[in-house]
């Protein structure tokens, strides 16, 4: 466990192959944007990297190789400085700035997203994991380094698991696609399923997919 709870502002860990175009549209926004501090990019293809210009708060990490999206969440956090919320390649938050300040005038200790649409921006508790796209943007105020094994999925699930007073963001503002990376290349999907077949072995946990 690593708590971040520690330094004003946030770092904002991605993990990205380039298929959404929403990331594009996304890192002038957490640039400008006061509370974030840094930007960790965690290029899993970099041959498809674009030209990103004028943007000093990224702090880019490449392997050369796909490391997977739960392995570079852990470098990503590794890599962090501030209060740690980890965001998908394929969403779009106009209003990044007010989300930051209402987590900060809560206590909640993980927060995920609700796709469902929303007249007002606000928190409220959850007593169960939600499994529509939740994990496509988390504040995680106390991250469990994700075991190894699971390569895509139940990383999200695991933080879930282990937080003491998690909740959900609504926003009328959210934008994107759920899972643009994920469905865009069968192997993704195969590498998922056998996710899904270890976390139930493992922990002895029934998940209905």
């Amino acid at each position: 466990m690593k708590d971040f709870d520690k330094n004003e502002g946030y770092s904002v860990v991605i993990a990205t192959m380039w298929r959404s175009e929403f990331l594009l549209k996304m890192l002038p926004i957490y640039q400008k944007e006061e509370k974030v501090k840094e930007i960790i990019l965690i290029d899993n293809e970099y041959k498809s990297r674009p030209e990103i210009k004028d943007l000093s708060k990224i702090i880019y990490y490449s392997e050369h190789k796909n490391l997977f999206v739960n392995p570079a969440w852990n470098k990503g956090v590794s890599l962090s400085k501030y209060k740690v919320i980890i965001a998908n390649d394929d969403i779009l938050i106009p209003n990044i700035g007010n989300v930051l300040e209402l987590i900060d005038k809560n206590n909640y200790d993980f927060l995920g997203i609700s796709w469902e649409n929303s007249d007002d921006l606000k928190l409220e508790p959850v007593s169960e994991f939600i499994r529509k796209g939740y994990g496509c943007f988390m504040y995680i105020k106390n991250y469990f380094i994700i075991p190894e094994e699971f390569k895509i999925f139940r990383g999200d699930f695991f933080q879930y698991n282990n937080s003491k007073n998690p909740g959900i963001i609504f926003n009328p503002e959210l934008d994107g696609e759920i899972a643009a990376t994920r469905k865009s290349d069968e192997i993704f999907r195969e590498i998922s399923i056998n996710d899904l077949e270890i976390y139930k072995d493992k922990y002895e946990i029934k998940i209905e997919e």
